[in-house]
């Protein structure tokens, strides 16, 4: 288990320094600001939201140091303020991605629920029917005459 955590670490370790090499190689002229999500996006997946966050700050943090070995030349206040900049960009992205996975896991909680209630066939979807017949979804929802509703707070935001 140590060695697999290992690995996560390197990979994402490894992204950003190739990712600071690119940095540095093109210089402080071509801007390389969306290559650095590529190890905040490892860093969240290999390790949750809080690895995402640790990887905006040491992927601002490399911007800044190799923006200053690169020789640009600007005031303290200018790159600190480059850096905050870039940090809150960085840390939206981090946000962004755990709004995704928490929608997904939301829906695939409610697949499950809804498998668990009706026995399906994972590989056509059809549905197992109360006679032992296998019916699709269309089919179900015609036998079983159901009418589509909306609850009372949908229909207010659905109408307003």
């Amino acid at each position: 288990m140590k060695a697999h955590v290992f690995t996560k670490l390197l990979t994402s370790v490894a992204s950003l320094a190739a990712v600071g090499a690119f940095d540095y190689l093109t210089g402080y002229d071509v801007s390389s600001y969306p290559a650095f999500l590529i190890p905040i996006f490892l860093g969240f997946f290999n390790f949750g939201k809080i690895g995402g966050y640790v990887a905006c700050v040491l992927s601002v943090l490399t911007w800044g140091v190799l923006d200053y070995l690169n020789g640009h030349q600007v005031v303290f206040e200018v790159r600190f303020w480059n850096g905050m900049c870039r940090l809150l960009i960085y840390g939206l992205f981090v946000y962004g991605l755990s709004l995704y996975v928490k929608t997904v896991n939301i829906h695939r909680q409610r697949l499950e629920d809804i498998r668990r209630m009706l026995p399906m066939c994972h590989g056509c979807g059809k549905i197992l029917w109360k006679d032992g017949t296998w019916k699709t979804p269309e089919e179900v929802l015609e036998l079983a005459d159901a009418e589509v509703v909306e609850c009372p707070d949908c229909g207010r935001t659905s109408h307003a």
